[in-house]
This record gives C-alpha cells, sequence and structure tokens, in this order.
C-alpha cells in the first residue's frame, strides 16, 4: 500500500511561493496589501459595471412609460457616458503595455459614474420639483 507523500508546512503560514517568484528566487507575504490587477481583472471588474449600467438602462425604460422626455433623455445620455471609459478601459487592457493606462482610465470611469449620477439625480429633481408646481397650479 503507498501512503500518500507527507505534507510540508511553511514556517510562517503568511509567506506564499508562487511559480513566478520562485523562478525570482523571492516571496510574497500575503498580509501584505497587493493591488496588481491583471487584464481579466480589469476587464471582468468593466463588464460588471457596463452590465449593471445596461440592466438599469433596461429596466427604467420598461417600467416608467409616465417619465418626462427630459428624464429619459438624461438617463440615458448618463448611462453612455458613465460606461464609455469602461469599455475603453477594456480595449486597453488587451494589450499587456496599455495595462497602467487601462488601470487608470477604471479609476477615472468611477469617478465619472459618480458625477453622471450626482448630475442625473439633480436633473431628475429639477424635473420632478418642475412638474409638481406645475401640477400645483392646475
Amino acid at each position: 500500500m503507498h501512503s500518500a507523500p507527507p505534507i510540508q508546512l511553511q514556517a510562517n503560514a503568511n509567506i506564499e511561493e508562487t511559480t513566478e517568484n520562485k523562478r525570482r528566487g523571492e516571496r510574497v507575504d500575503r498580509n501584505r496589501f497587493d493591488a496588481s490587477f491583471y487584464a481579466k481583472d480589469i476587464v471582468q471588474i468593466n463588464a460588471t459595471i457596463i452590465a449593471g449600467a445596461l440592466v438599469l438602462l433596461t429596466i427604467n425604460t420598461v417600467t416608467d412609460m409616465t417619465q418626462g422626455a427630459l428624464n429619459r433623455y438624461a438617463i440615458t445620455v448618463t448611462t453612455i457616458v458613465s460606461i464609455m471609459p469602461f469599455a475603453f478601459s477594456s480595449m486597453l487592457a488587451f494589450n499587456s503595455r496599455q495595462l497602467q493606462a487601462a488601470k487608470q482610465l477604471t479609476g477615472y470611469g468611477f469617478v465619472v459614474l459618480m458625477l453622471a449620477l450626482s448630475v442625473l439625480g439633480i436633473l431628475v429633481a429639477i424635473d420632478q420639483t418642475r412638474a409638481n408646481l406645475a401640477s400645483l397650479e392646475q
């Protein structure tokens, strides 16, 4: 009967040796924050944001047919503007020399998304206030 090979325990469980690091003779501390992204990570983040924005746009379009034209236009433009940095970042991520630019563009995309949603909220509030004032005048 063959027994399983003995399990070798590392002296420090927080140290990980990957194949690439072994080749270089380096050790990686898993407790250290490492924000390195690979192209697949960037594309996955971007795809998630784009899919979420498109789903929300679809839900908005289907559920609220009484909404004013300004709101529909504003939501559509906001969605397009918000997903563009993420789409361009995904395209850059496929070129390994452009990976840093793709990371930066994803970061800028989050800023654009926050600003666009803030502007959208203001526009919707203005439109809603205008509609409430119009209903009071009648």
